[in-house]
């Protein structure tokens, strides 16, 4: 039995050594994360149950991620290993001797990559939780070199992932025939579609539809529902696109006689696109979609890290911003200087100024119709404040009629005229306001109207702001903060905002997010490399008896290279196109995702989406220099052997 596994492994190593060194990977990456988030020094600092929790997330992201690859590399696996276990079966070897060999061998080919795995992951498992405390801004913390936890949590992933796949090919060899087995690995041309006008057409309107939903999304509560939908029609189109909408092209290809009849190369390339787009069209979707993935992913969650500092300015221009009605003014001051004066703390009072009650709504025609706060149509936040006020906090003088208003928004658009209430107003944007702040901190993007006088009908809120030393030890400025939280009396319409606890917070969820997406980016960059890999091997072998025969016409080995470059490299770039056509529609979208979380800065995101576009094409175009090497060897080789893997 050891015999029959040794050759089965030497037999395929082309297939087992580079999905072992993939399954290793996303072993280590199960391990660290079951390692960081069961490990109890990761507890004890600010907002620790923010950064579990986005640890829990990545873990589910990447067990999935785990399980999917081994569901995939196995029924490759599976199709490769069929002539072989047709043999052994012809030989004598019963359906339970082929299960339990092939049992075995995938035991093993689990046991070691889960050993190699956890071995990696300790080694990088106290990097990894100093990246990630350097990340949250956090404080010291002690990992223990080896996390029991992380290990049984680990093992019993690829548990549940042997059993599955014990199961499924039990069930396959149940199934088929001994001869059946013996001819699935041969080389099997795909058949056409059915219907490719009918399931072209229809991936084209579904990614039409995804891209007006991602282009046309709005700032508010429905955004994130509306951009998941868009997501799920950008999947469907995209499978049936590659699946159907390709071979609908390249049909048309075929009828222009000057592209198809009148050059080899021409001829050679589109008939093998055809003949390549029927049978993988799936898995150049699915390479799409991955790449899709983690580009918005990476994109995502660093715009969110980088401009963490602008959203705590936004938020905290002062380190205590108190509001409250008007009559808690003095209240309000006496509590935080006596807290101060106790713990030790030089405060100050910054400003003090009137504000009226933040207004939602949404601005439809050159008018701001308010809503109901929880309603999920609401884009702005309308604040008023008095052009003395303005002046005060400004020092700068500004003249304005009854009808004239300056205007603040740093997240949307507003018109030239804007009518609110029974006012109209006549606006003067403002590009920069200092105070312009949404003592809510809402999703929705304040938009601040300075006018001659705040309406009488509205009321108004006072907004007072305070500041310490910065040289406080965080812990003290915590402490600090925390005491005035609980001291202050806080009713209807009172809002607080602290400095160093919001950046805490911020720090938290920003460099939490950026570390498990990160990760999560590594699982499926391994899982994207791992497929386009196989695909390659798969191509490369399914290509090469058609090579043999066009050479025994006359056809020359340099025409027949050119052939191959022509033939890889549409195939290759058409996923990393279709990828970045996806990132670049989605742009728009996740701009206005990321307004909800007060991110303003546009010109930031276009330089993270562009660097995040590079570095996965690098990333992509590496793998299309390592596997189109293999493909030509293995298109230069000769005749398919036994040990071949195929379609």
């Amino acid at each position: 039995m050891i015999k029959l596994l040794a050759s089965l492994w030497q037999a395929h190593r082309r297939i087992y050594w580079p999905a072992w060194l993939a399954t290793v990977v996303l072993v280590a990456l199960n391990y660290l994360l079951f390692a960081l988030a069961s490990d109890p020094s990761l507890r004890h600092f600010g907002f620790s149950s923010l950064t579990n929790a986005l640890l829990q997330i990545g873990i589910v992201f990447i067990v999935a991620i785990t399980l999917g690859f081994l569901g995939y590399a196995d029924n490759f696996l599976a199709k490769a290993q069929s002539r072989a276990f047709g043999l052994y079966r012809m030989l004598g070897m019963t359906h339970w001797q082929l299960g339990g060999l092939m049992s075995l061998d995938r035991f093993s080919f689990l046991a070691t990559a889960g050993l190699v795995g956890v071995c990696t992951g300790t080694i990088f498992t106290r990097l990894a939780g100093q990246v990630l405390l350097r990340l949250i801004d956090g404080t010291a913390i002690h990992l223990a070199f080896w996390s029991a936890r992380g290990t049984a949590a680990t093992a019993v992933v690829l548990a549940l992932g042997l059993v599955g796949l014990i199961v499924v090919n039990l069930w396959r060899l149940q199934q088929v025939s001994p001869q059946a087995l013996f001819t699935t690995g041969q080389l099997e041309k795909a058949p056409a579609a059915k219907t490719p006008w009918l399931s072209g057409s229809l991936g084209l309107l579904c990614l039409g539809l995804a891209y007006w939903q991602a282009i046309s999304v709005k700032p508010s509560m429905a955004a994130l529902v509306q951009f998941m939908g868009a997501a799920l029609l950008v999947v469907i189109g995209t499978y049936l696109v590659f699946m159907a909408g390709s071979i609908l092209i390249l049909r048309q290809l075929q009828k222009w006689p000057r592209c198809y009849y009148e050059s080899p190369r021409g001829m050679i390339a589109i008939s093998g696109l055809l003949t390549r787009m029927r049978a993988n069209g799936a898995g150049l979707a699915t390479i799409c979609l991955l790449c899709s993935a983690v580009m918005v992913l990476l994109f995502g969650s660093l715009s969110l890290y980088v401009g963490r500092s602008r959203i705590q300015r936004l938020w905290n221009p002062a380190a205590i911003q108190v509001v409250t009605p008007l009559k808690q003014r003095a209240q309000v001051h006496q509590t935080v200087v006596q807290l101060a004066d106790q713990q030790g703390v030089a405060v100050r009072r910054v400003v003090d100024y009137s504000i009226t009650v933040p207004q939602y709504g949404k601005i439809t025609e050159a008018k701001f119709s308010t809503q109901l706060g929880g309603a999920a149509s609401n884009t702005a936040t309308l604040i008023l404040i008095s052009r003395q006020t303005y002046q005060r906090l400004t020092h700068h003088p500004v003249p304005l009629a009854a009808n004239q208003a300056l205007v603040y928004s740093p997240g949307q658009a507003v018109p030239a005229k804007l009518k609110v209430g029974e006012a109209t107003y006549h606006l003067h944007r403002l590009a920069h306001f200092k105070w312009g702040i949404d003592p809510t901190h809402s999703i929705f993007p304040p938009i601040y109207l300075v006018v001659n006088q705040l309406p009488a009908q509205l009321p108004q809120l006072r907004v007072q702001a305070f500041d310490y030393q910065r040289t406080l030890p965080t812990t003290k400025k915590l402490a600090f903060e925390q005491s005035v939280t609980a001291a202050l009396p806080m009713a209807d319409d009172s809002y607080l905002s602290m400095r160093q606890t919001i950046k805490t917070f911020l720090n938290g969820l920003t460099g939490g997010t950026i570390f498990v997406g990160f990760l999560i980016s590594l699982a499926m960059l391994v899982t994207t490399a791992i497929v386009i890999y196989f695909k390659q091997l798969t191509e490369g072998l399914a290509d090469r008896h058609r090579f043999v025969t066009m050479q025994a016409v006359g056809l020359t080995p340099l025409e027949t290279a050119a052939a191959i470059q022509t033939q890889v490299l549409a195939v290759f770039l058409l996923p990393v196109g279709g990828a970045l056509l996806n990132l670049a529609v989605a742009f728009p979208g996740i701009r206005k995702i990321l307004k909800l979380f007060s991110m303003y800065d546009g010109w930031l995101e276009l330089k993270i989406a562009v660097g995040v576009a590079v570095l996965l094409l690098v990333i992509y175009l590496s793998v299309y220099a390592v596997t189109t090497g293999l493909y030509q060897r293995v298109v230069a080789s000769g005749q398919p052997t036994d040990g071949d893997v195929v379609r």
